[in-house]
């Protein structure tokens, strides 16, 4: 996206500048034509001076200053009038030859004259004389025009010039923005292929292992984005499914060692192994409600310093057998007893009796 932005402002940049310059070239174009067609006048008009000079007809004569009077001589003054607003971004110095012009215009007006350029009569001496003085007129308006003509030819060949270096600069920087852009989108697509995409396989592949039944790893993410979230989740729902099958299996063993019981007394045995085992760092005593005494006695040994070690211990009648019925009354003490110590586990204080 930066680089598509960037590419995107120096093209724009560059059209701008272009398109001055494209400006330029162009009002130095017009600005041309208008000194050509200036220059192609000055000289219809020196043509047709000189053949109304060395012409004796009294017919040519009379065509020569009509169209010299009506034609050419307003088409040099409209030329003359538009050449000075078309040169007016030349300084004054570049702009001095179109004044030089202007001055020499007038005095072949001058030479012109009212009555015409070449009286009737006039014999062959004046005709000559007539024509050394045009010659002297056009000859200095003739050179001031070729130096404003070759003045406004380098001006144009120069906006030229500028422009093919705006389009070459405008070029080279966008050709630059291109390979910069290239080799950073190289570097991202590398990044994402080395960050992102080899963990999106490594989490898909652990994701497959899991619903298979091998819950044997653990990612362990190590960053703080979207997809480090994602491991943690799935490492906790390992760690979650793990902690199910592991109670699914002591709770099955613990069944399974019940029915295998023989007596009470190992009943009582095989509830505190199985509590101490579900609960890690619990110490259990298992006890028994003394009807008959009103009071409650361990069935199974309770620890040094507990709470519940009675100040005269209840002795314990040992059964040689336990009845079938005894034998489900312990197991139904043993699923409560069960039950009351993972509720106390999940309020963080180790169960150590049960009713």
């Amino acid at each position: 996206m930066v680089g598509m932005l960037a590419i995107a402002g120096a093209g724009l940049v560059g059209l701008v500048k272009m398109r001055d310059e494209v400006s330029s070239i162009y009002d130095h174009n017009r600005d041309s034509r208008v000194i050509t067609d200036l220059g192609d006048t000055l000289n219809n008009v020196d043509e047709a001076a000189l053949q109304l000079a060395l012409t004796a007809d009294p017919a040519s004569t009379q065509i020569l200053e009509k169209d010299l009077r009506d034609n050419l001589a307003p088409m040099v003054e409209a030329d003359l009038a538009a050449a000075g607003p078309a040169l007016g971004d030349l300084r004054a110095e570049q702009r001095a030859p179109l004044a030089r012009v202007a001055r020499g215009w007038a005095d072949f007006k001058d030479l012109w004259g009212t009555p015409g350029l070449v009286p009737s009569g006039a014999d062959l001496a004046a005709r000559a004389e007539i024509s050394a003085k045009l010659a002297a007129v056009f000859t200095p308006l003739k050179a001031s025009f070729n130096e404003l003509f070759v003045t406004e030819t380098n001006e144009s060949q120069a906006a030229r010039q500028r422009a093919e270096r705006a389009y070459l600069r405008t070029a080279s920087i966008t050709l630059l923005i291109v390979v910069a852009a290239i080799i950073l989108s190289g570097v991202a697509v590398g990044w994402l292929v080395r960050s992102v995409l080899g963990r999106i396989l490594t989490y898909s592949e652990f994701a497959s292992k899991v619903s298979a039944g091998q819950l044997g790893g653990q990612l362990n993410p190590k960053g703080r984005d979207e997809l480090d979230h994602l491991g943690s989740v799935l490492d906790d729902i390992v760690d979650r499914t793990r902690l199910d099958r592991h109670y699914g299996q002591t709770q099955q063993e613990f069944t399974d060692s019940m029915q295998l019981a023989e007596n009470e007394q190992e009943v009582h045995s095989l509830l505190k192994r199985h509590l101490e085992r579900s609960i890690p760092g619990s110490s259990v005593t298992v006890f028994n409600r003394n009807n008959s005494a009103d009071r409650l006695q361990a069935m199974t040994e309770v620890p040094e310093g507990s709470p519940h070690r009675f100040p005269e211990p209840a002795r314990v009648r040992a059964r040689p057998s336990a009845s079938p019925a005894c034998t489900r009354r312990a197991a139904v003490r043993t699923l409560c007893c069960n039950a009351r110590s993972a509720v106390d586990a999940g309020r963080s204080r180790p169960a150590s009796h049960c009713w």
